[in-house]
């Protein structure tokens, strides 16, 4: 059961190895030491999702990342 679900997200979200080295480039492109953790899991999250994207179409991807902004802009907005 695992094998499957690894093979799908494999080709939807990319391979592990190629995930990690973009959310590695992305995370380290920004000041985390001036974010609050809201806002740094919000980006990580976000970052994360966006390294993942294998399928430009596969449209989860982007409800994700506009979920996830979303949270975020909720939590500021109180």
């Amino acid at each position: 059961m695992i094998e499957q679900i690894l093979e799908q997200r494999g080709k939807t979200h990319g391979e592990f190895a190629e995930v990690s080295k973009k959310f590695d480039a992305l995370i380290s492109a920004i000041p985390t030491e001036r974010l609050s953790p809201a806002a740094l899991l919000s980006i990580n999250v976000i970052f994360q999702k966006i390294s993942r994207i294998g399928d430009q179409f596969f449209e989860d991807h982007w409800l994700y990342i506009a979920g996830y902004a979303e949270l975020f802009r909720l939590e500021i907005s109180k």
